[in-house]
């Protein structure tokens, strides 16, 4: 029998059958994603909330996070600027660092749950 697309229907069947686990990977990754999140989010706020931690010890481990995130924003713009040839790797990077910033926690944020 063949279907409106002009494909068998078992070869239609098998395509969707293959879509359908392509989708319910991404949705298990994704799922997987923000349960390291949650969990991360938590032992951040258990490591502030440690007794006999000085604050400045506290304030130096809340900024190593942005720091890195200005650093490869700036190493970017430089390179931009500067003419200097970036690798694939870099890009990579960059890219993790704003994917993270602007696309991440934006989504959170949308959820509350940032």
């Amino acid at each position: 029998m063949i279907c409106k697309r002009g494909i068998s229907q078992p070869v239609y069947l098998t395509i969707f059958v293959i879509k359908t686990a392509v989708l319910e990977q991404a949705l298990e990754e994704k799922r997987l994603v923000f349960q390291d999140l949650e969990n991360a989010r938590k032992l951040a706020q258990a490591e502030l909330k440690e007794k006999g931690v000085y604050n400045w010890v506290k304030s130096l481990r809340a900024l190593v996070r942005p720091f890195i995130a200005i650093s490869s924003i700036s190493f970017y713009i430089l390179a931009k600027c500067s003419g200097l040839e970036l690798t694939e790797f870099d890009y990579y990077l960059i890219g993790g660092v704003f994917t993270f910033y602007f696309g991440l926690r934006t989504i959170e944020k949308g959820l509350g749950r940032g």
